[in-house]
């Protein structure tokens, strides 16, 4: 399908949510949800089945339509985003979220992939700011991944680090995608971010 302006992604959206009339955004972007499934396979080394991606691509779906809609009615063209970015944020957790529920469980081994190695040296600064380490960043940021696996970081400050982190998402959306209030996924990030830079530094006084 081709790429629709602003104002006519604007139009299917009100059409699917006012009217009922949805079969015109599942056509539109339904082959947008199918890259994304392969795009994030393929970051993660992870070869999907045809019926796996069916599976994926109907569970996407059905989180943007359930609870009248709830997903699509969150999204604000204000922020931004146009309206297939908000869509494929949607259908990136979802697809993490499934996998998380098999065996097949996402390690951040797995995550850090999908780092650019330009991105590192960022991380990296993000957290040696404050210390003498030297390191270069494609280290730290492996040090990064071991101490994610920590069991001294929970569930949810390893998900606000993942997407804040590494994906660069605001916590606005973050909070939109996990139904969570800012102020809450605000001291996550703060807790994990601290927890990552001890361990760090535990790590390299160790070396030294």
């Amino acid at each position: 399908m081709e790429k629709l302006t602003k104002e006519q992604e604007i139009h299917l959206l009100n059409e699917c949510l006012d009217c009922g009339n949805c079969e015109k955004l599942i056509n539109q972007y339904e082959r947008l949800v199918y890259n994304t499934i392969i795009k994030i396979g393929k970051k993660l080394s992870h070869s999907f089945s045809k019926q796996m991606i069916e599976d994926l691509s109907q569970e996407i779906f059905l989180e943007l339509f359930a609870n009248d809609c709830k997903r699509l009615r969150a999204y604000e063209q204000s922020k931004g985003l146009s309206l297939a970015s908000w869509i494929v944020l949607i259908a990136s957790h979802t697809i993490y979220d499934q996998l998380s529920k098999k065996k097949d469980i996402l390690s951040y081994s797995s995550i850090t992939k999908m780092v650019d190695i330009d991105d590192c040296d960022a991380l990296n600064s993000m957290i040696a700011h404050d210390t003498d380490n030297k390191m270069d960043a494609r280290q730290h940021l492996l040090m990064t991944e071991a101490c994610l696996e920590k069991d001294e970081i929970n569930y949810f400050e390893k998900l606000v680090f993942k997407y804040h982190y590494f994906m660069g998402l605001k916590l606005d959306v973050i909070a939109q995608l996990t139904n969570r209030k800012k102020t809450t996924l605000f001291s996550d990030k703060t807790r994990a971010l601290q927890k990552v830079k001890d361990c760090i530094e535990s790590q390299h006084n160790q070396k030294i």
